[in-house]
Parts: C-alpha cells; sequence; structure tokens
C-alpha cells in the first residue's frame, strides 16, 4: 500500500468502517459502454487501511475523449485482465462494508450491469453513501458539486484527478470532511434536519445520528480548533454592496464630461492592465449627456469597448450629482454576476466615489421565512414524503443565509422542484405584506432588499423582472427616471416572451395540488391544513360543520379539476400530433392557430367544460375564505395565513378562467396565437401560447412614457449601418414621432471596436461549395471541417442553424476525429451547454464545438481554445414559425417586403453575434469560414458580408482555402516569436 499523508487526520477520528471507490468507463451509458479502471480505498476510524487499483480490459476501443480524461490508453490495457477476474476480487475486497462514491448511481449503475452480465445475483446489498447528494445540503452553496470543487472547499490537495484509484480516495476523505463539517451545524438545524426526515427511507439515517453524537460530544474542541475551508468555492451570497443614500437634491447639477474624463484616467493610472479605449470613452460622453438632455440613446459598442465600464461612470455620477437613481437591466445572469460582482466594486475602489448599488431580482427567487416556518411546523399537512427529501438542502442554508435569494443554494434546483418551492417562496399570493410579523421586525428578505434598492444609486436587475415591474405598477423597483438596458439586442424577444400567455397542464396541476394531494402515505395541501384548523379552532360547532363540509366539497372540485384537465391536455396533445400541418421547431410542434382553425370549434365545448369546473371550484374557495372572515379569528390558530392562501388560490384560478377566455376570443389585429405540442412521445404537456404582435406600443405606454431617460446598448443593433429595425421593434419611433419639438430625443451611435479585426482576423467566403438547399451540402461542410481541423489544428467552433443539420454532420465525421486524436464535441450530444464549453476551452485547442442557437452569442472563449469559427448557415428565422409567419404578414399588410424588413435584419443580427464568438481579447487571432454561397451570391448577401467589421476573401477551392489559412496563421506565429 503506498504511503500517503491523511489530510483530514484529526483528534477525536470518525468511529465509520467503509469503502470509497471510483470507476473509470468509456462512457456514460452502463448499457453499452465498460469498466476501465476500478479504484477503491477501505477506511477504518478515519484511516486508509487498504486500497485496491486495477485497470480492466474492455474488449471495445477507448474514445479520445476518455482518453483525455483518464489518461487510459489502448496500450494501457491491452494486457490487463477482464471483468470477469477482476470483479470478484472487487466484490471480496468490500465484503459488506458500506460503499462510498461521489455521484453513486454512475457507479453503482455499472457495477451491477456488469455483475448481472455475468450472471451475479443484483442489486448490491451493501448500503451507499452518495457524497454528491450528502453534499448538497451540508454544503448547499457550493459553485459546482463536483468532487475537485469540494476537495478544494475542504483545502484537500491530492496528486492526481480524474484516475479512478485518486478519485475513490478523494471520495474518502470527502465523506470524513462532510461529516466534521456536518458537526458543526448548530442543534436547532440538526434538530430540523431530523424532523424534516423522520419517518423517510433517507440514506443518511445513520449518519445524521452520529454526527448529532459526536456534535454533542465534541462541541467545545470543535470551537476551539475552528477548522478553516476555501470560501472561493461558495456562491457569491452579497447583494448590497457601498453605503450612502440616493436622495432627491434641490440643486441637481449636470454630468460634466471633464469628471467623466476624470473617472476614465483615475482607472488607467490606478488599475492595473487597463488603458483608456477612445470607443469606451465617446460611450461614456454620450451616456452622460443623454442622462443630462433627457435622452433615450441606443449605442451600439462593438466587442473589447468595455460598454459596462462606459455606461458606470456616467450613471454613478448621474445618481451623485443629481440624486436619480438608475437601474441598470441585463439579459443573462453571467453579466449581471460581472457587473455587481466585478465593475461595481473596481469602480467604487478606484473613483473615490462613495456609492450603494443593489443586485435585486424578482420576488419568487427569495424564501419566505413565514412561509417556510409553517411548512416546518405542519410538514405531514404541507409536503408529500419525497418533498421531504428535496427540501433538505435548504434547511442548512435557510440558517445561514443573509439574502434569502435562492440562487445561492445550488443543493436545490427550483426547475427541478416548482410546486415545492412555490409553497415557500415570496410569491404575491403567498405574502401578507405589512400584516406579516417578519415585515416588522425586520427579517423579511424581500423587503429588506427592496429597502435597500429603494435608495440605491445603481439597481441592477435583469430583463425578467424590468418586465415584470412594469405589469405591476413598479412595485418592485419603485420609482425611478433613468434606465439601461444593456443586451438590448434581446428586448423584442424578452419582452414579447414575457409579455405573452401561456396554459398548460402543469399550470393546472400546481393549482390542484397546492389545495389537496393524497398519495399511499397520507394527504396535504392547503385544505387539509384548513380542516386540521377548523377542527382545533375553538369556534361553535356549527361553524365547524359548515367548513368541513364546504372543505369536502372543495376537495372533490380540486380532484375532478385535475382528472378535467389532464383529460383536456392528453386530448390536445393527441390533436396537435393528429394535424398534418404541425411542424417541429426546436423540438416541438406548433401550429398557428388562426380564428377559423379547428381548434376552437372541437375544443369548445371542453372548454367550457374546464371553466365550469373551475368555477365551480372558485365559488367553493369563495365561501370557505367568506366563512373564514365571518368568523372571530382569534379563534383559530394561523387564521391569517390560511385566509392569505385562501385568497390566493382564489386569484390563481381567476386568473386560469380570464386566460381560457383571452384564448377563445383571439384579437388577430394584436396577438398571435398557437398551440405547442409536447416535446416527448410519452408526454401530455402541450399548452396554448399567445404573445403581443406588436411590443413597441406597450413599450412606450408602460415604459418609455415615465422615464426621462433610457440608454439601450450591446455589441450588435445596427443593420447595414442602421439603427432604423431596432428602433421600429422596440417602439423607439413612436418615441420621436411624438417628441418634435425635440428632434435629438432618440440618439442612435456606433462606436465601434479597440480590436484590429484587419490584423487579428481573416474572413473567407468559399465560392466552390454547392447550395445549403443542395442534397450534398452537409457532406461537403463535414468534408470542410475534417480538411481545415486536421490541417490547422486549432479550436474548432462550428454554428448550425438546426440540429438536423449538427447531428448529420458530427455523426458523419466523429470517426475520422477519433482517429486523429481530436475530441469532437457535439451539442446535444456530449453534455449540457456548460460542460461543453468548460471541456472545450480545457482543451486549449486540441477540440472541434458543434453548436447550435445557444452558441451564437453569450459564450465567451477567449485565446488558443477557439482560433477558427465556421458559420454553416446564414441564421435565418424560420418563415412559418407562428410568430415569425404573423409579423411577415403584419409587415405584408403595410405594403412592406417582409424578407427585406424583417427576415434579413434578424438573420444579420445573429450573424453577427456569431461572428462576435472569435475575437475577445486584443491579443486573440482567428479565421471565419463561412460556408453558405449565398452570403456572397445572393442580392442580399451584400447586407451580411458588409456587417462584418472587415474584408473577407472568396475561395475558389479547398487548397487554397488551406494556403489562406497556412499564410493568416504562420504570419501571426512569426509576430509571436519576434516579440
Amino acid at each position: 500500500m503506498r504511503e500517503r499523508t491523511n489530510p483530514v487526520k484529526e483528534t477525536n477520528p470518525i468511529p465509520l468502517h467503509y469503502v470509497a471507490f471510483d470507476l473509470e468507463t468509456t462512457g456514460l451509458n452502463p448499457r453499452e459502454n465498460r469498466i476501465i479502471e476500478i479504484g477503491a480505498v477501505k477506511v477504518i476510524d478515519g484511516s486508509i487501511t487498504d486500497e485496491f487499483d486495477q485497470l480492466v480490459d474492455p474488449r471495445v476501443q477507448i474514445p479520445y475523449h476518455i482518453t483525455r480524461l483518464t489518461g487510459i490508453t489502448k496500450e494501457d490495457v491491452s494486457g490487463a485482465q477482464r471483468i470477469e477476474q477482476v470483479l470478484p476480487d472487487f466484490l471480496k475486497f468490500i465484503e459488506n462494508l458500506p460503499l462510498v462514491a461521489h455521484n453513486a448511481p454512475f457507479d453503482v449503475g455499472f457495477l451491477e450491469r456488469s455483475m448481472a452480465d455475468l450472471g451475479m445475483r443484483t442489486p448490491m446489498s451493501n448500503r451507499v453513501y452518495d457524497t454528491f447528494e450528502l453534499s448538497k445540503f451540508i454544503v448547499p452553496q457550493m459553485r459546482h458539486h463536483s468532487l475537485s470543487s469540494l476537495l478544494s472547499y475542504f483545502n484537500i490537495r491530492l496528486e492526481n484527478a480524474h484516475s479512478a484509484f485518486d478519485d475513490a480516495e478523494g471520495a474518502a476523505y470527502l465523506l470524513y470532511s462532510l461529516i466534521k463539517r456536518w458537526e458543526t451545524i448548530d442543534l436547532s438545524t440538526f434538530n430540523l434536519i431530523k424532523t424534516v426526515v423522520t419517518g423517510a427511507d433517507w440514506p443518511f439515517n445513520d449518519l445524521l445520528k452520529l454526527s448529532l453524537e459526536r456534535s454533542k460530544k465534541y462541541a467545545l474542541s470543535r470551537k476551539i480548533g475552528a477548522k478553516t475551508y476555501n470560501k472561493e468555492e461558495l456562491i457569491r451570497a452579497d447583494n448590497v454592496f457601498g453605503n450612502g443614500s440616493c436622495q432627491e437634491l434641490d440643486n441637481p447639477t449636470r454630468i460634466a464630461k471633464k469628471e467623466i474624463q476624470e473617472g476614465l484616467t483615475r482607472l488607467s493610472e490606478r488599475m492595473e492592465g487597463y488603458e483608456v479605449r477612445p470607443q469606451q470613452q465617446e460611450m461614456s460622453f454620450l451616456t452622460g449627456e443623454a442622462f443630462n438632455r433627457n435622452q433615450f440613446l441606443v449605442v451600439e459598442a462593438g466587442t473589447g469597448t468595455g460598454k459596462s465600464i462606459g455606461y458606470l461612470i456616467p450613471a454613478i455620477l448621474n445618481a451623485i450629482r443629481r440624486g436619480e437613481r438608475v437601474v441598470i437591466s441585463t439579459n443573462t445572469k453571467n453579466l449581471q454576476e460581472q457587473l455587481f460582482y466585478q465593475d461595481i466594486p473596481t469602480l467604487h475602489r478606484y473613483l473615490d466615489k462613495n456609492f450603494k448599488a443593489v443586485l435585486l431580482k424578482g420576488r419568487n427567487n427569495y424564501i419566505c421565512r413565514r412561509r417556510w416556518y409553517e411548512v416546518l411546523q405542519n410538514l405531514d399537512v404541507e409536503l408529500i414524503p419525497d418533498e421531504r427529501q428535496h427540501l433538505l438542502p435548504l434547511v442548512v442554508w435557510a440558517q445561514e443565509t443573509t439574502s434569502g435569494d435562492v440562487t445561492e443554494c445550488n443543493g436545490f434546483k427550483v426547475y427541478q422542484h416548482p410546486s415545492l418551492w412555490t409553497k415557500i417562496n415570496a410569491d404575491t399570493s403567498n405574502c401578507s405584506s405589512r400584516e406579516c410579523p417578519h415585515f416588522h421586525n425586520g427579517s423579511c428578505f424581500l423587503y429588506n432588499i427592496r429597502r435597500q434598492a429603494s435608495d440605491a444609486h445603481l439597481v441592477v436587475v435583469n430583463h425578467s423582472l424590468l418586465f415584470s415591474d412594469l405589469q405591476s405598477e413598479n412595485s418592485a423597483l419603485d420609482q425611478y427616471s433613468r434606465l439601461i438596458i444593456d443586451e438590448a439586442h434581446n428586448l423584442e424577444r424578452v419582452a414579447t416572451d414575457f409579455l405573452g400567455n401561456s396554459l398548460s397542464v402543469w399550470t393546472l396541476k400546481a393549482i390542484s395540488q397546492r389545495l389537496y394531494t393524497k398519495t399511499a402515505r397520507g394527504e396535504t395541501g392547503q385544505l387539509v391544513k384548513l380542516r386540521q384548523a377548523v377542527a382545533m379552532s375553538r369556534s361553535d360547532l356549527n361553524w365547524k360543520g359548515m367548513m368541513q363540509s364546504l372543505i369536502f366539497q372543495t376537495v372533490t372540485d380540486s380532484h375532478k379539476l385535475w382528472e378535467e384537465s389532464m383529460a383536456y391536455f392528453q386530448n390536445l396533445t393527441d390533436f396537435i400530433r393528429g394535424l398534418e400541418s404541425a411542424k417541429v421547431y426546436k423540438g416541438a410542434r406548433k401550429i398557428r392557430l388562426l380564428s377559423n382553425h379547428p381548434f376552437f370549434s372541437k375544443f369548445k365545448d371542453p372548454t367550457d367544460d374546464l371553466k365550469i369546473h373551475l368555477e365551480s371550484l372558485k365559488q367553493h374557495l369563495d365561501r370557505l375564505k367568506e366563512g373564514l372572515e365571518d368568523e372571530d379569528s382569534s379563534r383559530i390558530d394561523h387564521y391569517e395565513t390560511l385566509r392569505q392562501e385562501t385568497a390566493g388560490r382564489i386569484g390563481d384560478i381567476q386568473g386560469l378562467i380570464d386566460t381560457l377566455d383571452f384564448f377563445f376570443k383571439p384579437d388577430e389585429e394584436l396577438h398571435v396565437y398557437w398551440l405547442e405540442g409536447a416535446r416527448k412521445s410519452d408526454s401530455f404537456d402541450s399548452c396554448l401560447r399567445s404573445a403581443p404582435l406588436e411590443v413597441g406600443p406597450i413599450l412606450k405606454e408602460k415604459l418609455y412614457d415615465n422615464l426621462k431617460s433610457i440608454v439601450f446598448t450591446s455589441a450588435t443593433i445596427a443593420v447595414n449601418q442602421s439603427f432604423k429595425f431596432f428602433n421600429e421593434r422596440v417602439g423607439l419611433e413612436l418615441v420621436s414621432v411624438e417628441s418634435l419639438t425635440e428632434k435629438d430625443r432618440v440618439v442612435s451611435k456606433q462606436v465601434g471596436s479597440p480590436f484590429d479585426y484587419e490584423h487579428q482576423s481573416l474572413i473567407l467566403a468559399p465560392s466552390y461549395l454547392p447550395e445549403p438547399k443542395s442534397q450534398s451540402y452537409t457532406e461537403h461542410v463535414g468534408e470542410l471541417l475534417k480538411s481545415m481541423t486536421f490541417f490547422s489544428r486549432r479550436g474548432t467552433l462550428a454554428l448550425f442553424t438546426s440540429y438536423g443539420m449538427l447531428n448529420k454532420v458530427y455523426h458523419n465525421v466523429k470517426h475520422d476525429f477519433e482517429s486523429k486524436r481530436i475530441m469532437l464535441l457535439g451539442q446535444g450530444q456530449d453534455g449540457s451547454r456548460t460542460s461543453l464549453l468548460n471541456r472545450f476551452k480545457d482543451e486549449g485547442g486540441n477540440a472541434v464545438l458543434f453548436g447550435t442557437d445557444s452558441f451564437w452569442e453569450g459564450v465567451d472563449i477567449p485565446g488558443k481554445s477557439l482560433e477558427v469559427l465556421i458559420i454553416t448557415r446564414l441564421p435565418f428565422l424560420v418563415p412559418d414559425e407562428p410568430l415569425t409567419e404573423a409579423y411577415q404578414e403584419a409587415l405584408a399588410k403595410k405594403g412592406l417586403n417582409p424578407f427585406e424588413k424583417y427576415m434579413i435584419p434578424k438573420a444579420v443580427l445573429k450573424f453577427r453575434q456569431g461572428f462576435g464568438r472569435l475575437i475577445r481579447r486584443q491579443d486573440d487571432i482567428g479565421l471565419v469560414i463561412i460556408t453558405d454561397i449565398r452570403a456572397t451570391r445572393s442580392r442580399y448577401g451584400s447586407i451580411f458580408m458588409n456587417s462584418l467589421p472587415t474584408k473577407y476573401y472568396q475561395i475558389r477551392s479547398e487548397s487554397e482555402m488551406l494556403r489562406s489559412a497556412k499564410r493568416f496563421f504562420d504570419y501571426h506565429s512569426s509576430r509571436d516569436k519576434e516579440q
């Protein structure tokens, strides 16, 4: 056994015996892939006493990306034993001891599959501890719950990573450290965990008992010898930065260019590596002038401009000089966090200005303390058994959080458990506002952060909250007059999505389940809680009898509603699948609904029946609410909560009735309606959807008319050097028309990019390829990808407009890439978007990534990881997708050419976004290949090519393409050597 220093060895060792193990395999599917290494360590009372490390001959090819990940080659396993020889030895090694693994279902799944293939009895009888699951509620605030991140958090250093033995050793130390960390949790939290899991078949019950005993026994020594942790691995929890108060001033002053210039100069003098860029300076001046003159500024700031610093400096000065808050809205979480955690602290440090900034999110992101404690006190009626285990990551987090923002709690995923989160978040229907004790004692997370935002100089939000606030009449943001919209190229899309309407079976299920759910283990829901409260109340028997009768009828109605809803949406799903006109867009069938569509006649009666059930349920809830309000509140425990929740469900149901009426009284002049089918064959989650045909008039009424100035900014706003398309789509031309006395109310400007695209990039347009509509086009693109990749050996991103073409090219070239030992990563093939990006960057240039829609923007891959960009098609929208089709019809009615006025501009903006993935830093270089010959041959192609920041070269043959690429990269290689 190898010598080692135990990184977690200490006094008071944990009396626990287990085997930690890990596998390396040829892939992710135990039915198709094979084990190539088994590593394990045996731990007795905190010390490793034995080890197992064995390579396995899988008798199949080891994919190149697996070799890159694990270091295991075909040669390494060629003389190794086979699984039928190794597995019995491993089972003998583990005996009947508990097993520990990180993401245990993966490793246990492969073991049991191999056992079954060898005729052994399955499943395994050993208890299994999954450190991944355990870590999610012991340290829920981790950025990532990967083995490497957790070992870093606990300051555990191992010699190697991504070998089965070393990962097994890491898992062994991790379990030990997690238990030690568990012991530092206060007794009240321990008791909460114990309460939540009581009666549940929870795999960590024995560890809980052990930790609780040790926590009491070693409480004093634990406090004296407190362990330090690497907090860099935790999610940032602060949402208020700086101090001060932004108050209206009696004598506000203008923002002087001189002061903006001084701020930029101060940055260049004090901040290492920062240089004043003319484009950034121009943007700052334009933003300051927009605030001074109450203008709406549309400014395109090219990649590398540093636009966030460009608008933040005048925004800070405006808030200080005028006493006017500035709201900054972004589309993506990444930019939101960059602004709040990087750019704003940087400016606070170097500008010598005292200001406060707040990161504000929608109310559904915050936990409600009142509802949280009520759920914990009434677990049996609030949560079904599965929800209890899902609640666990929130228990430790809720005791420690200072913000209440659930995005800090990475151990709990809202999108995986939406119905559970709705029971405890600060949603309007849960909120009793000023009547809540937590509001008055200062412990309400939502109102605390809103109070902070109300007098902050800068408030950072996302587009969703911005539009939510418009609909709720500034209930979240309060009154403000200055707004900056970053990533403004997404404004129309986000507004369209948010201002639209939808109805699915899950909306109805959520309401039904919140009212009443019956499982084999009992009943839960609002009505069960109300029934218990009525029974325990100090009211007279007549009132109790009346209420219990009403509750019984409401339970019956809730059950009938769910049955009716399932039948309705199953019929809708079958109807959509039976329509020949239904086409698939991004995985879902969509059918536009015009007033004469057979849907309306076929579903009129079922819709009326659904409304009858909703009305009946609403009437019974109305009567329950009236019954509560007629009774003396002092006689009923949790009276206000019961009344508030009942009122909330009444409002929810009325909203559903209104939505059904909206869909069945279509106004085609103002809205677009469509059906969207279920994405999976065994599902019936089809839905009704709508969107406003024009968002401009809505934005004007609800946003523009109420503000003094707005700055719209992005790296891609203009089309053919013009802002006309953007201004029309978001309604800014309406502002100009009504402001005739101020001709410059809307100002549009391009400030360019500091990058030298002529020298940093080379754009090639092969003219020898067939038309994209040609049957051979996909094959030709695959051959071009292979030729360029094998020749250049540089990090390559290929952008596709459909999964269909991506998948065909991927499968056509995969074998050849494997044989050349080049990693090929495909969206939808090899993992999530985030994991693909991380793997692609980690390869440092020896990988090719195929991406579709989400890779055309918001992807930042600087350096050698990306030096070749291939755009496989001009990114036109699908013309008969419901929304796109409706937009085109609306333009045609006005006598305009829809292709020229909508389809081309939208595609050009996406095209520019795609091009922008390549050059991200001053020292980046890169080659762009546009394989779609329409870019150079069609009558509209010049609009696309003129939108690029430098000239392009037409290439007549593959050999010419490779020669051009070689000259470009050789030139830059020689320059690097000279420098």
